[in-house]
């Protein structure tokens, strides 16, 4: 009887350790090995995700994961949304198939960009990096003022973009605290 309560035991224990990951500079490194940083500032978030920021380190990854096949025949846009310009301070750091793509901050006005060429047909990687930005006082403390960044696959008529289908919602208000590192899969055709 002792085997399946070691074993569950075992697999919850890897399910955790999966979940956390290591950046260096918003670099994930989990892949690396024996390294020694000096002079750094390390950061553990809610999940466990550690974040190590050293001046003078630069890391260089290739595609953690092999690109998807081919070009998406649909168009794809990231579009942001705050309910009060500044007022959340997050910095969200927005990468495609671990390439970076923007670095949406919580004085930005609303953000429209086409993200297409990202984006191949089959499974893609989006990583949102989200760190709190206080400088001075906070501003707020209250869950309705958010930053949001929505990622979706739409058209342009004139001067407007029409989100069809929605495939990430990602948002953060200014009652959180922290970094968060969160990685979604996303199916394109």
């Amino acid at each position: 009887m002792l085997r399946p309560v070691i074993f569950l035991l075992i697999s919850a224990l890897a399910a955790t350790a999966e979940a956390r990951s290591v950046y260096l500079n918003n670099v994930n490194i989990d892949s690396l090995t024996s390294q020694k940083f000096e002079n750094c500032t390390v950061e553990i978030d809610a999940k466990g995700n550690v974040f190590i920021t050293a001046k003078g380190y630069r890391v260089e990854v290739g595609p953690a994961t092999p690109p998807p096949s081919a070009r998406p025949a649909k168009r794809y846009w990231l579009v942001t949304e705050k309910s009060a310009r500044g007022m959340d301070e997050w910095d969200i750091e927005v990468f495609i198939n671990n390439q970076f793509v923007k670095k949406v901050q919580s004085k930005d006005e609303q953000i429209y960009l086409e993200v297409t060429k990202y984006f191949a047909g089959g499974t893609n990687q989006v990583m949102m990096i989200a760190k709190k930005r206080i400088e001075g006082e906070r501003k707020s403390t209250a869950p309705q003022h958010y930053s949001r960044v929505i990622i979706g696959e739409g058209e342009m008529a004139k001067d407007t973009i029409v989100i069809e289908k929605q495939l990430l919602d990602y948002k953060r208000n200014a009652s959180e605290m922290g970094s968060y590192a969160d990685t979604f899969p996303i199916e394109v055709k």
